[in-house]
């Protein structure tokens, strides 16, 4: 019978919170060094770096994720519990999604139009980025792209939106790794696989 493991993992909410505030304060850094000059000599290093904290975000969701549905959906694939897994994760993200979206898309024909303040790489938002960024998959054709996004801080759904369409392979992979595997030897692999190259 497989061990259903669900809920709050307490140990990593704090955690979470260190890496929501390391992303928000690396981006908020050009006001922190404006208001303070003393700031940004002492703590430049750790906050040019608060990018990191998305991908430790990534790692703690891959962990807890793995941690909730491995023995569920690690020892067989079945297409349903795919889908039911992807309707979870669709039906939690994409209705926030869509509104932070549309709410980002107004304020830049606001800009353009009302307040005549040019976006960055306006030209660049066209209908076809438009449904790349509804359907979350932006990032799947533009990598590297900066500032071409209706929602720039969505690029990170559209990489979390990837993960999960193939977290339901990934996760079979996993299990068997896990069977034959040490927990040490899993988190050392990981470890090694977020740093960055």
């Amino acid at each position: 019978m497989a061990v259903v493991r669900t809920g709050e993992i307490r140990a990593l909410t704090g955690l979470r919170i260190v890496a929501a505030l390391w992303v928000v304060l690396f981006h908020f850094r050009p006001l922190l060094w404006e208001a303070s000059p003393r700031l940004e000599e002492d703590l430049a290093p750790l906050l040019n770096s608060g990018a990191q904290g998305v991908d430790l975000f990534f790692i703690l969701s891959g962990f807890v994720l793995t941690w909730n549905y491995l023995d569920r959906m690690g020892p067989n694939w079945s297409a349903r519990a795919t889908l039911h897994f992807l309707w979870l994760r669709l039906s939690r993200v994409w209705p926030i999604y869509l509104v932070t979206m549309h709410l980002a898309a107004l304020w830049i024909i606001l800009t353009l139009h009302v307040g005549d303040v040019p976006s960055p790489d306006a030209e660049k938002l066209t209908a076809i980025s438009y449904v790349r960024q509804l359907f979350m998959v932006q990032l799947w054709f533009e990598p590297f792209f900066d500032g071409t996004s209706w929602d720039g801080p969505a690029w990170s759904i559209s990489a979390e939106w990837l993960a999960y369409l193939l977290f339901g392979l990934l996760i079979l992979v996993i299990f068997r790794i896990a069977r034959v595997s040490r927990a040490r030897t899993l988190f050392m692999l990981a470890f090694f696989a977020a740093l960055p190259p």
